[in-house]
């Protein structure tokens, strides 16, 4: 799919993730992936970008697809948006740590890197979306594939303890992600059904 087309008035707002086109009714749209970012994806790693996904307080994450007709997405942080403690301890902690995670049941991170203003993690799309969007479109799921989903949940939380990783736990949370929110070396993350993507469990 041909990557989307940044017209002039877009260009104002590319360099902040949390910047938005407009539809000129004054709506705001997807914000547009700022410009030094995209041409980076483009240029280095061979991505093209596809489409907008969703967007955080501080990032926004969009799809991406590569030179094999593969899909991924890229999480866009802007760090001028970041406090002091989370750019200065608990960001640079969380770009190292989802560099060594390696688990069949945790997501995969194929790239991280920074650029001025904005950190990027590439990693793998999920199609599917997230847990709580695959249950509220599909039949309420039965007791085999419940044991399932957990069984595969709790292997990959054993994993992230083995690496010093701790989760903060509560009910219905699961530790699909790659961002962790990270102070003096160990992680601590929401794991919950937003957090899980269907086609990894």
């Amino acid at each position: 799919m041909a990557p989307q087309e940044t017209t002039s008035s877009e260009q104002e707002k590319q360099n902040n993730p949390g910047a938005v086109s407009n539809n000129g009714k004054g709506e705001q749209q997807e914000p547009v992936m700022p410009a030094l970012v995209r041409e980076y994806l483009k240029d280095k790693l061979k991505y093209e970008l596809v489409g907008f996904i969703t967007r955080g307080s501080t990032c926004a994450v969009y799809k991406l697809v590569d030179c094999n007709g593969s899909f991924l997405a890229a999480k866009v942080l802007d760090r001028s948006q970041l406090k002091p403690i989370v750019l200065n301890t608990l960001l640079p902690n969380e770009l190292s740590i989802v560099r060594e995670i390696h688990h069949p049941y945790i997501m995969s991170v194929y790239n991280v890197f920074s650029l001025p203003g904005y950190s990027v993690i590439v990693s793998e799309f999920a199609a599917d979306g997230d847990l709580i969007s695959y249950i509220e479109n599909h039949a309420v799921p039965n007791i085999v594939m419940s044991k399932q989903w957990f069984s595969q949940t709790v292997q990959a939380i054993v994993y992230l303890h083995s690496k010093g990783i701790i989760l903060a736990f509560s009910i219905l949370q699961l530790s699909k992600t790659v961002s962790f929110v990270v102070h003096l070396g160990i992680a601590h993350r929401d794991i919950k059904v937003t957090c899980i993507f269907h086609q990894y469990l």
